[in-house]
């Protein structure tokens, strides 16, 4: 008897309290996140804040879009989801004792707002790196201005003054190294200046002497990709006066590049590269023995170039920036024409690899320091198609070997060290250049001989008159360091006037002159 009462009165407690329990235990909140379309979106950020506070839960979205929160308290919540490229959605919910609805949120599409901020800014003509006679050539510029043979140089090379290229010619100065040569594809290239500073103790040449280079670095928040491509043919040449029929002629130009960011904010990239495919002809109109010989005779051309850079902003204010260009030039075929016949071709290649490292700091507002390591390996390799003996006949023909064989290999490291102060109306820049020149030449040309005849019956008669052939060694290996520093002050006396005081040393190590001191 006790026990059935026992037994009852459970039942009773129960039957009045399991429904207070069972409203007390935590829910379950799910739903899906779609956008307009009802696509689902994954990844997105869902957060639940209790009303009015509480602690929030969050969880983002699977591929489908799905979410769910589990052990979820009763009471009153506002679920906030949020995606890039979308608004924030925002609803109210409860979570009670009854099962809660699966939720649907669909998301719009955020309106893109972007500032651009262009202030005004008028030149100061009396900054030494404004000089109002300089030429600025731009990439766009480039781009547009006929060249021959599509080299960049082409039209900056009209405004370098011949008396101030010295012994070596003009001084290619490319990111701040110098040079005597440009091996970069066009795409790569973002401007071109000349007489920008022409009174710069940096460099060791004037102004007008120098051209200056500036290549393209990758953007920080965009990809940029850019193709092209070019071709001109014979179909309107006109026919050579000294040929038979017009030759073939056919050039193209391929050129590409891409760019953008590898991380955010952090790194970037540029990729550029073109080839160049020129199938040229060259016209041999020649006089033999066997009678007169008019023909065509190729002489194709196949050019390759490589360029990539990448730059790491290791702070705000500090940039280590690091390239690599590579280029080869192909030229079969050369040397033939007019009297020459195509057994005396010489075929010719070089080839360049260079690698620079810079890192640019701005520790203060009144202070930068760049330094950079730069090191270019070149090769040019000319051989004649024919080891056989030059047989020149005046007026008539030659033929032969070419006698042209030739290796020119340099190796070459710089390094720079380049300071820049702000102190008042002073604006000091000094730094230290070193260059080593590690070379090795070997020059073969006409070690088999040429002979001269001044007529066909002189060569029938086999009475040359003139036998000319080199010998000894023809290989040479040298090395040169140079070493370089230099100090120069702007003063800025008024807005409108300005002094600039500086002086450079030079050295060099086959010259044991120390003297070069130039104001």
């Amino acid at each position: 008897m006790k026990k059935a009462i026992w037994v009852l009165f459970l039942i009773a407690w129960s039957s009045a309290f399991l429904p207070a329990l069972m409203a007390q235990q935590p829910g379950q909140v799910q739903g899906t996140v779609e956008d307009p379309h009802r696509a689902p979106v994954a990844q997105a950020s869902v957060k639940l804040i209790p009303q009015p506070t509480g602690t929030a839960l969050k969880t983002v979205t699977d591929e489908a879009g799905h979410f769910v929160f589990t052990e979820v308290a009763a009471g009153e919540y506002l679920m906030q989801v949020k995606m890039q490229g979308f608004e924030k959605a925002e609803l109210q919910l409860k979570v009670g004792s009854s099962p809660t609805p699966a939720q649907r949120v669909r998301l719009k599409v955020a309106t893109v707002t972007e500032e651009i901020t262009v202030s005004a800014r008028s030149a100061d003509p009396t900054a030494p790196d404004q000089n109002t006679t300089a030429v600025d050539l731009d990439h766009d510029l480039l781009r547009s201005l006929p060249a021959k043979n599509d080299n960049p140089l082409a039209v900056a090379s009209l405004f370098v003054d011949p008396a101030a290229n010295g012994a070596e010619g003009t001084k290619i100065v490319v990111d701040g190294v110098e040079g005597d040569q440009l091996d970069v594809p066009l795409s790569s290239v973002k401007s071109i200046s000349v007489n920008k500073n022409p009174y710069s103790t940096e460099f060791g040449r004037p102004g007008k002497g120098r051209i200056e280079v500036v290549t393209r670095g990758g953007s920080i928040r965009r990809f940029h990709r850019r193709f092209s491509f070019t071709f001109r043919d014979a179909s309107m040449d006109a026919r050579n006066a000294f040929a038979a029929v017009r030759g073939p002629r056919r050039r193209e130009l391929f050129e590409g590049s891409i760019d953008g960011p590898l991380v955010r904010d952090k790194v970037t990239f540029f990729l550029g590269g073109e080839y160049l495919k020129d199938d040229d002809t060259a016209f041999t109109n020649a006089i033999t023995p066997s009678g007169p010989l008019i023909e065509n005779l190729g002489i194709p051309r196949r050019t390759p170039r490589l360029f990539g850079r990448m730059d790491f902003r290791l702070t705000p204010l500090q940039i280590l920036s690091v390239r690599y260009n590579w280029s080869r030039d192909s030229l079969p075929n050369q040397g033939v024409g007019a009297f020459d016949l195509p057994e005396r071709a010489w075929n010719q290649t070089k080839e360049t690899h260079e690698v620079r490292i810079s890192e640019t700091a701005i520790p203060s507002a009144n202070f930068s320091n760049e330094v950079r390591f730069d090191f270019r390996s070149r090769a040019k390799e000319i051989r004649s198609v024919s080891d056989a003996a030059a047989i020149l006949v005046l007026g008539a023909f030659n033929s032969g070997g070419g006698q042209n064989s030739l290796h020119d290999a340099e190796n070459a490291v710089d390094f720079q060290d380049l300071v820049s102060y702000i102190h008042g109306k002073h604006t000091f820049r000094f730094g230290a250049i070193v260059k080593s020149r590690l070379s090795d030449f070997s020059d073969r040309s006409n070690f088999g001989g040429t002979f001269t005849f001044s007529d066909l019956a002189s060569l029938a008669s086999k009475q040359p008159f003139q036998f000319t052939a080199k010998q000894g060694d023809p290989r040479v290996s040298f090395n040169q360091h140079e070493f370089a520093y230099f100090f120069q002050d702007e003063i800025r006396l008024w807005p409108r006037f300005g002094l600039l005081l500086g002086l450079r040393h030079e050295l060099q190590s086959n010259l044991h002159y120390y003297k070069n001191l130039a104001p």
